[in-house]
């Protein structure tokens, strides 16, 4: 049976995507494999927190994107170094 993944290995999941591009809240959801409605949860702290933010193309400002600020890069570089440290003691952040 699966192990269920843990909430910081989704941040980091979630990090990780935006980090190749900015994407819709749907296509996140699909990326990382959640629920939409977890996955909303999840997107409102990670936006307190000031680790993402909500873009609007000018021309269709209905069209929301998240993207990943400066200080959301800073913690997913640390959660990488994170994970390698883990890894090297055959530990995991699942």
């Amino acid at each position: 049976m699966p192990r269920k993944r843990s909430r910081l290995f989704i941040i980091m999941e979630i990090l990780e995507a935006l980090n190749d591009a900015p994407m819709t809240p749907t296509r996140l959801a699909t990326v990382v494999n959640l629920p939409y409605d977890r996955m909303r949860r999840i997107i409102k702290d990670l936006e307190e927190r000031g680790l993402i933010e909500r873009l609007r193309r000018e021309n269709s400002p209905s069209v929301t994107y998240l993207a990943i600020t400066d200080r959301g890069v800073k913690l997913l570089r640390e959660l990488r170094k994170l994970k390698k440290l883990l890894n090297d003691f055959d530990l995991d952040i699942i």
